[in-house]
């Protein structure tokens, strides 16, 4: 299974652990007898605790989520980089050496091509 999969899965499965939780607590609470009006108050507080800690939860998530597709589209920019400016560099050799360095270089690209779409989650 993808790790995106199992991300999603453990996301939804805390997601709807949280929530019935929640709906167990109010159910409880609900039963307890009739509640005073500082209760009530003592409750938002609680449950505006909980959701600014969802939402700083959600939020570092996202923040490391980009970071990392930045890193990968500055590693791929790199690599593209390094492998233009070391084929040009083979103008650099002896002339009778250079038509089979460039069949190598193009053989180890299309390598490295194929082994790139051969890598899971390509299209995400």
């Amino acid at each position: 299974m993808s790790l995106m999969i199992v991300g999603l899965l453990s996301a939804a499965g805390l997601l709807l652990g949280t929530l019935l939780v929640y709906e167990i607590g109010w159910r409880l609470g609900r039963r307890g007898g009739p509640a005073s009006k500082n209760d009530s108050v003592g409750s938002g507080l609680l449950d505006g605790a909980v959701y600014a800690l969802l939402g700083l939860l959600i939020a570092f998530t996202f923040s490391g989520a980009a970071e990392r597709f930045d890193q990968r589209r500055t590693l791929v920019i790199e690599e593209s980089n390094a492998i233009g400016t070391a084929y040009l560099r083979l103008d650099l050799l002896p002339v009778e050496a250079q038509p089979r360095l460039r069949a190598l270089f193009r053989q180890y690209l299309d390598a490295r091509l194929n082994m790139t779409r051969k890598l899971p989650d390509n299209d995400v």
